[in-house]
């Protein structure tokens, strides 16, 4: 500010506006929206009624399904706008431990299918081979269960953001499980891991133009 006088005199201050002016970014937001679906898978031969292939071999039922779980999420890029190559979004599953961090060899509530075992006195059921352990699989992202080197389930989500099925899970089982009801022949077991405090997530995420990002998750526990 500059004062001047009748004859000419003049004094002047000024006040630095370094830092005065501000623009805030806005950035992308997630939310949950629904429930998950449920996905159920049946071993039982929709041709002979039963199953005829016996322990250890692919069911012949259902041995494959899907669910749309890209409707369990709303999201919103935001002003910035999402990246001109590529997706801003992006689904993966996570498994954690009670403490939230990543975690390994996480029991899954199923067991194997144990040809041998035909006692129901030695501490278990009838045929109750060994559990079923959760990992999540490095390379493509799918949850795996296996036992003893053998593979019984896995769970994929289809990340392919120019996919008609972008954000479908698929649970498919490649071998026989151990079922607990010897009453019921068509009796179901549920995949479970939070009895353990762990967790099995589906996780989208947002990220705009400038890398600002957001997810939420699905507890499919």
């Amino acid at each position: 500010l500059t004062a001047t006088d009748t004859d000419g005199d003049s004094d002047s201050e000024s006040i630095d506006l370094s830092g005065a002016f501000s623009i805030e970014d806005d950035g992308p937001s997630v939310t949950v929206t629904a429930t998950a679906d449920a996905i159920t898978l049946d071993e039982t031969d929709a041709a002979r009624g039963s199953d005829p292939n016996g322990p250890n071999n692919a069911p012949q039922g259902t041995s494959s399904a899907t669910a749309d779980f890209s409707d369990n999420f709303s999201s919103d890029v935001g002003t910035d706008g999402a990246p001109a190559a590529g997706s801003n979004l992006s689904y993966a599953f996570t498994l954690l431990d009670a403490l939230g961090n990543p975690a390994s060899d996480i029991e899954s509530g199923l067991f194997a299918l144990e040809n041998t075992d035909t006692s129901d006195t030695d501490g278990d059921g009838i045929g109750q081979g060994d559990a079923i352990l959760l990992n999540l699989d490095a390379g493509t992202g799918d949850i795996v269960g296996t036992a003893n080197g053998t593979e019984y389930i896995r769970i994929a989500v289809d990340n392919n953001s120019a996919s008609a099925s972008f954000g479908t899970a698929t649970f498919s089982q490649s071998n026989n499980i151990w079922h607990s009801d010897t009453a019921d022949r068509d009796d179901t077991e549920t995949l479970s891991v939070d009895s353990l405090d762990c967790s099995l997530n589906l996780t989208l995420t947002a990220t705009d133009t400038d890398g600002d990002s957001d997810s939420e998750s699905i507890d499919l526990s």
